[in-house]
């Protein structure tokens, strides 16, 4: 096990890390839930990876997928080295794993991917490797990328005017500067 968790942390860091300072910048459009104790001494416990700074959990996801990127999705195509042996550990250990991607893959906005990178909010090196997870989903695993239901599709189109919005200010800001 340790080695599939080594394989997928080698993919999906770099692509967190790439997205660092978007996620951020979303993140602090989200709203509160609620005020936090500061965690000091043994219980504190960091919020980065590799050399960029996050934050926490559920603002992290909540940015990605307001940005139409679900981030169980990346890295997954690292799986695709594992050999039938690995496989059947992984789904001992992690049963509903096929069911998690497809649910998380069905959240996937193209259209927002694309502005993105149209507008270099995210490298071209990234979104292939974004690509390449999504193709591996597709092909390896049969999982539909994109909306397939009422509350998907609906999500697709928030998280799309979201992004565009977004994409709009930041390239606003950009010209400024």
């Amino acid at each position: 096990m340790p080695k599939i968790v080594e394989s997928v942390t080698r993919r999906y860091q770099p692509i967190a890390e790439t997205l660092a300072d978007l996620v951020n910048k979303v993140a602090t459009l989200l709203p509160k839930r609620r005020a936090r104790k500061l965690h000091v001494g043994l219980y504190g416990y960091s919020r980065g990876i590799g050399r960029v700074i996050l934050p926490r959990a559920i603002p992290f996801t909540a940015a990605l997928y307001s940005l139409g990127l679900p981030p169980e999705i990346f890295g997954v195509s690292a799986l695709s080295h594992l050999g039938e042996k690995d496989w059947k550990t992984l789904e001992d250990v992690y049963k509903n794993i096929v069911f998690d991607l497809k649910c998380a893959a069905s959240y996937f906005s193209w259209d927002t991917f694309e502005a993105l990178l149209s507008k270099k909010l995210i490298k071209r090196t990234l979104a292939k490797s974004i690509k390449h997870d999504l193709e591996f989903l597709s092909e390896n695993l049969g999982v539909k990328v994109g909306p397939t239901n009422y509350e998907q599709k609906r999500h697709f189109l928030l998280s799309t005017l979201f992004s565009l919005s977004l994409v709009k200010i930041f390239w606003k800001l950009n010209s400024i500067s």
